[in-house]
């Protein structure tokens, strides 16, 4: 790197199963005294990576911190997808697309009603099935951009909808090389007509049922389930509602 001699004193390692404990480990001297560089072997420090703790702590310190900016990921994603931003169509970087269902399900419904561009990272093991889980939730075209390994060799991206490229990346015969990398997927749900019942209604239909029959914290518990929607968030809709 940089042709830098490595040194077993000088290079540390930090990933996010150690990072808590390497910045416990720092000592007020080492950060005001020594010039440390946080690199990552592709991508950027804090951004979906690990390193904000390590950066908080030298904010805490007062130390400085500085920026040697690299290519963006999302910004040269979107620069090549051909959406346009408007003051009324924004975007949104939402990380890499959850694991959980409970947490894809509420974080689809929130994006539904935000009419904006949604920006995701995934995975090359995941993206295919992260396609079938957009394309099945929202039963519609959805505009959408892939791009996978910006700027590097094995550069590759892709213009359709979620349901073409859903069905490209099940396809059998796809080449092999086409799930390896990392990807950036754009969707575009500035012109996404908005369900005539949204799931905001059905909840408030569904309260006002139950409501006479069964304990608040029940019928959180029921709405959890059914929507993906915070617990505690239910239960205190619930209560200003009665209120």
């Amino acid at each position: 790197m940089l042709s830098i001699k490595k040194r077993a004193d000088c290079f540390i390692s930090l990933h996010k199963f150690n990072e808590s404990k390497r910045v416990a480990d720092l000592c007020n001297n080492d950060l005001k005294n020594t010039v440390a560089v946080l690199v990552t072997d592709a991508g950027t420090p804090s951004i979906s990576d690990p390193g904000a703790t390590l950066v908080s702590k030298y904010h805490e310190e007062k130390v400085p911190v500085y920026s040697v900016p690299g290519c963006c990921s999302i910004t040269a994603a979107f620069s090549i997808s051909g959406f346009e931003l408007r003051p009324e169509a924004y975007f949104s970087f939402l990380g890499f697309f959850p694991r959980k269902q409970t947490e894809q399900t509420s974080l689809l419904e929130e994006i539904t009603y935000k009419k904006s561009f949604s920006i995701f990272f995934e995975s090359g093991k995941r993206i295919t099935n992260t396609l079938k889980i957009i394309h099945e939730f929202f039963k519609i075209e959805v505009r959408a951009f892939l791009v996978k390994e910006l700027t590097k060799k094995h550069e590759m991206y892709w213009k359709g909808s979620v349901t073409e490229l859903t069905k490209l990346f099940s396809e059998k015969n796809s080449p092999t090389d086409i799930l390896k990398g990392e990807f950036v997927l754009i969707l575009d749900l500035t012109k996404l007509h908005k369900p005539r019942n949204s799931p905001t209604d059905e909840i408030e239909s569904w309260i006002n049922v139950l409501q006479p029959f069964m304990k608040k914290s029940d019928i959180a518990k029921v709405l959890k389930i059914k929507y993906g929607i915070k617990r505690n968030d239910l239960y205190n809709h619930i209560l200003i509602k009665k209120n």
